[in-house]
């Protein structure tokens, strides 16, 4: 009787301290809920600690361990977009001749590729008289086709950029000027073809090519710039065009004019004599007159470079005999690398992104010799040689050497041949209009490629970094960069030329911009497999207690609800 009024009041008891879960969990005469009773704060507990870690501690989990990432660019859009990149192009075709303007128009190709294939050209081509304008230059120049070339240009319609004139003229005015094909360049924008007063399937009486052939020479060279050069004073020793694109995708150039003389007497001499204010006059003109800063930014800076050559590297023993009969100096072309070093162990070099060098080397007047580049392969003989890692040298023998030497290694800079067309119009000028509109397509192109390859190797290194955090202001220049290369794709299809390259400009530098930004190298703590292995050891010590806790709360709930059907059964 003790014992059960002991029960009974304990019972009670436990009911008024612990509210309702006690008159829930309080079964008459069943013992082994009884013997559950003493767990109730327990079990509360447990069940608090789990509410807690699920609502709480696992979303805190999954946010401090998940990397953050603002939405991406369609990659794929991009992809298929420059597959279909087209370049629209306007040529205007006056007839100054007695031909047949629709039959023309009727042969000539409204598509044209590249010899690579690459790049795809759809022309709009415009078969016409000469406009009064036109004929109005036409006769002020005195019927002179270079006078004619620098009136042309100063129209209106020949200073839009990417646009292309052709003139069909008499032949006997090309004759004039070339003995030897029908087609003459002009300085800026307008190409000048020789055709006889019948039809237009004459043939040239040298080369036996039709007309609509002769057009697409034409179309290649002002497109592409390939043309056979029938002189150079350059020996290319593999030059690395790709090392050359460079400058062109960022629109830098930074050129370094490195001075050698022989002996230091020779450069002393050297600074007595105007040659020095030529140089400045000349690197001057090339920048602000040539037309090609409104390309790129262009810093020519020169240092001179004492004791830069050994003296045994330009000693009489690397010429031939006929050489020496001919009063010169020979140097093997294969040695060039050994001078190279000679060199550019005593060059400075300024703290700038990326440098090209030209090497300027005085021959001794001691010897009063002149030396020469050799190739013995070729035979050939040049002043000047190119090498295939930012840098060209030649020696400065006569005069005019430096000007030429000067122009070659700039022209091989932005990618062009060494020297323009033999049937050129002007041929001392740097660049043409033509050259101009040349490059600022190649650069467009340049640049939307490397957008592309950049925007999709960042797409491709977070798929499979996953915990590289993505900054909102990353997406946003990614975003712009996609933008930008649309809206420069679609301006080339439009035939906007300086447009495409205002917007390639801005695509570049995004896609540039966020993908080296250091954001992108500041992974979240530590690696995803190292995720856990650091948590865990962390919560095993609390979750198993809790998990052993939970099963004797299952277990208890089984036996309660057991018990509570049996009691309503009795009943």
């Amino acid at each position: 009787m003790l014992s059960d009024e002991f029960s009974d009041t304990s019972s009670d008891q436990s009911s008024a301290q612990h509210g309702d879960v006690g008159k829930v969990m309080t079964v008459e005469d069943d013992d082994n809920v009884g013997q559950l009773k003493p767990n109730h704060i327990g079990h509360i507990s447990t069940v608090y600690y789990i509410v807690v870690i699920l609502i709480i501690g696992v979303p805190i989990w999954i946010k401090t361990t998940s990397p953050m990432r603002y939405s991406l660019p369609d990659i794929a859009a991009m992809m298929v977009k420059s597959q279909f990149t087209t370049n629209q192009l306007e040529i205007s075709v006056a007839v100054a001749v007695d031909l047949d303007k629709d039959a023309l128009r009727s042969r000539l190709f409204s598509q044209h590729r590249s010899s690579d294939g690459q790049v795809a050209y759809r022309i709009d081509w415009k078969v016409r008289q000469p406009l009064p304008k036109e004929e109005e230059a036409w006769t002020k120049s005195g019927f002179n086709l270079e006078k004619y070339d620098n009136l042309l240009s100063q129209l209106e319609s020949h200073k839009v950029p990417g646009k292309m004139f052709i003139y069909l003229v008499d032949l006997n005015l090309i004759r004039n000027i070339t003995k030897k094909g029908n087609i003459v360049y002009g300085s800026f924008r307008s190409i000048f073809i020789g055709v006889r007063d019948e039809d237009i399937s004459v043939l040239d009486p040298d080369e036996d090519k039709p007309l609509v052939d002769i057009i697409g020479d034409v179309l290649s060279t002002v497109l592409e710039g390939h043309y056979d050069l029938t002189e150079t004073n350059l020996i290319d020793e593999a030059t690395d065009s790709s090392e050359n694109s460079k400058s062109l995708l960022s629109r830098e150039l930074n050129v370094i004019l490195n001075f050698i003389p022989e002996s230091v007497q020779d450069y002393r001499d050297f600074l007595d004599q105007e040659k020095l204010s030529e140089i400045n006059i000349l690197r001057e003109h090339f920048i602000k007159d040539s037309g090609v800063s409104t390309l790129l930014d262009i810093k020519i800076m020169s240092q001179n470079v004492y004791y830069g050559i050994d003296s045994d590297v330009l000693q009489p023993k690397t010429s031939s005999n006929e050489a020496r009969n001919r009063n010169e100096r020979l140097f093997d072309l294969s040695k060039l690398a050994l001078l190279l070093n000679s060199v550019e162990s005593r060059i400075v070099e300024p703290n700038t992104k990326q440098n090209y060098h030209l090497h300027i080397i005085f021959p001794s007047k001691q010897n009063n010799v002149p030396i020469y580049f050799y190739d013995s392969k070729t035979n050939g003989k040049s002043f000047a040689a190119a090498t295939s890692y930012r840098a060209g040298v030649f020696f400065w023998n006569r005069h005019e050497d430096f000007n030429l030497g000067f122009k070659i290694f700039m022209r091989n800079l932005l990618g062009l041949p060494s020297v323009q067309p033999s049937n050129s119009l002007e041929r001392s000028i740097f660049l043409t209009r033509w050259e101009l509109d040349l490059i600022m397509r190649k650069i467009t192109l340049l640049q939307i490629s490397k957008v592309l390859a950049s925007l999709e190797s960042l797409e491709k290194l977070l798929s499979k970094v996953r915990n590289i955090v993505i900054l909102e202001e990353i997406a946003s220049r990614m975003h712009t960069a996609s933008d930008m290369f649309h809206q420069a794709i679609d301006a080339l299809d439009e035939g906007d030329l300086s447009k495409a390259l205002q917007l390639s400009s801005k695509a570049y530098i995004a896609s540039e911009s966020a993908f080296f930004d250091p954001s992108l190298l500041s992974q979240l703590y530590f690696p995803e497999d190292q995720k856990y292995a650091v948590y865990l050891p962390l919560f095993l010590p609390v979750a198993i207690p809790l998990l052993v806790s939970l099963r004797h709360l299952f277990r208890m709930y089984i036996k309660v609800g057991e018990n509570s059907q049996q009691h309503l059964k009795k009943e």
